[in-house]
């Protein structure tokens, strides 16, 4: 028995994934040190990096069925900006 990932919430995680990302990288950009939010980078970055690569897995594979959902489309694309730009990130760091 197969289930299936209904869309828009797949693309609400896909949303939300993206969304912790984007302000991830803009609050290291602008150097904002709070407490709290230490607490969260460290409670959710780790399992957002991989939880993103399965929802990009998810949603790539519901694309090649379903092609003409268009905000669909641009929280795949989000999530595969934001992956690419965090391996990179992730690779620069280890350099």
């Amino acid at each position: 028995m197969q289930k299936n990932i209904h869309p828009q919430r797949l693309a609400l995680f896909n949303t939300v994934v993206a969304s912790y990302f984007i302000l991830l990288f803009i609050a290291a950009e602008l150097e904002f040190k709070a407490p709290w939010l230490g607490f969260f980078v460290e409670l959710l970055t780790i399992p957002f990096f991989f939880g993103q690569f399965v929802l990009l897995y998810f949603s790539m594979k519901h694309l090649k069925a379903h092609k003409n959902k268009k905000f669909f489309l641009y929280s795949t694309l989000a999530v595969l900006v934001t992956s690419i730009v965090t391996c990179i990130s992730l690779m620069i760091s280890f350099l």
